[in-house]
């Protein structure tokens, strides 16, 4: 709430939706019931289905196999419910929905049992990494929450993420700069280029890169090029690949 006013007002309006908020937990309940109220009635979108959209996925941990896909929705109406058998003490973990905002959400189980907060990452990865980017980074046409590229990435490495992809808001103002930096992240990626033309991407992409630097040294950060058919750097990946390389360059300790 700190921020509001400060960041761009299309960031902060698509900064209530959930996506890439998750519940990991852990419980000797057999039955599993999870309700949820999103705001926005529009369920679905023109390139998103009401799964990915206003639902919600639930994944269980398999060993050796990792986090598996257990359970999704297709939401029909802006109050909905999901129940599920479950595998005491078997670790959980619910995704909310990408693209919408969640009024309500309730973990129902069978009485008496319990329900606990998973413990820190064996790896001892405790610091999440902060994804700053565009409509892809958002969640922008996966088909479930579970499938954002940020999900799937988090699941593999077993690391926590902040999602902090705004549709067609992701451009590297200094608001954005302020309000990333408060993070204490084990790393930051940042993949702006598909919101940003020619012009901003050169005037904001290398004063937005040394600021984070200035602020968090100690953090190494990654800059994502586009993806185009050519399989070649576009002008705006030429660009800023040539910006990070000038940087090394200057200071190959620093960068």
């Amino acid at each position: 709430e700190h921020v509001k006013g400060k960041v761009p007002g299309g960031v902060w309006g698509l900064s209530r939706q959930s996506s890439g908020i998750c519940y990991r937990f852990r419980t000797d309940a057999k039955k599993l019931r999870v309700k949820w109220n999103v705001g926005d009635r529009n369920l679905a979108g023109h390139n998103m289905t009401g799964a990915g959209r206003s639902g919600v996925d639930v994944y269980g941990w398999d060993g050796a196999k990792g986090w598996r896909f257990v359970k999704g929705s297709r939401p029909k109406q802006a109050f909905q419910e999901i129940d599920f058998t479950w595998t005491p003490g078997r670790p959980c973990m619910i995704y909310l929905p990408l693209y919408n905002r969640v009024t309500r959400f309730e973990l129902g189980v069978l009485k008496g049992a319990k329900v606990e907060a998973l413990p820190p990452r064996a790896n001892g990865v405790t610091k999440p990494v902060v994804c700053y980017g565009t409509s892809i980074t958002h969640g922008a046409s996966a088909s479930r929450p579970g499938l954002a590229w940020t999900a799937q990435a988090a699941r593999y490495a077993d690391v926590p993420f902040v999602d902090l992809g705004f549709a067609g808001s992701g451009k590297m103002e200094t608001s954005m700069l302020d309000a990333i930096s408060e993070i204490d992240a084990s790393l930051y990626v940042l993949d702006c280029l598909w919101n940003m033309d020619d012009a901003l991407v050169e005037r904001n992409f290398e004063p937005f890169l040394r600021k984070l630097k200035a602020a968090k040294p100690d953090v190494p950060i990654l800059t994502v090029e586009m993806c185009v058919v050519e399989n070649k750097p576009n002008k705006k990946s030429q660009f800023i690949r040539d910006v990070v390389e000038h940087l090394k360059k200057e200071d190959p300790a620093k960068w």
